[in-house]
């Protein structure tokens, strides 16, 4: 196995830190490994996903696996989430910035590879990669911020 950022072999020592700049000349530490339950753990799966971008607007999504969040673009199908029309073009949001994805195992946040990085809690998720996503969590799309709730029946 080797590191993502300098491809030395793991186990030796890195030639780097573990914080990756932000736009802006901001840096974030890159996001904890988080452990999956065992496959024997029973994990409530919510019944709707709700992104709150301010007080008066929330989006809920519920009745599928997979989720895209982003903003809409020609001759493209719209994201489930699209953050055009609260400024996402010019608050840096991809057209398909990231995915929630709902499993047996729990319920995971991918950025799928955005221009302006998937911030969660404070940590820079790499792209492409599942982590864990839980009730309360803080998400920045570029310069947007979206607060998760999950909701059980």
């Amino acid at each position: 196995m080797f590191c993502d950022y300098c491809g030395e072999e793991l186990g030796a020592r890195p030639k780097h830190n573990r914080s990756t700049p932000l736009s802006g000349g901001l840096t974030a530490p890159d996001a904890p490994r988080v452990s999956l339950p065992a496959p024997h753990e029973a994990v409530r799966l919510p019944s709707a996903i709700a992104l709150q971008l301010s007080p008066s607007q929330r989006f809920t999504v519920h009745g599928k696996t997979d989720y895209i969040v982003g903003r809409i673009g020609v001759g493209r199908e719209p994201p489930d989430v699209d953050l055009a029309a609260w400024y996402g073009y010019e608050g840096g949001v991809s057209r398909e910035h990231m995915a929630i994805h709902v499993r047996q195992e729990g319920v995971f946040v991918e950025d799928l590879d955005s221009r302006n990085e998937t911030i969660h809690n404070g940590f820079r998720l790499m792209p492409r990669q599942w982590y864990p996503l839980r009730d309360g969590d803080e998400i920045r799309l570029g310069a947007i911020t979206l607060r998760v709730s999950l909701y059980y029946a």
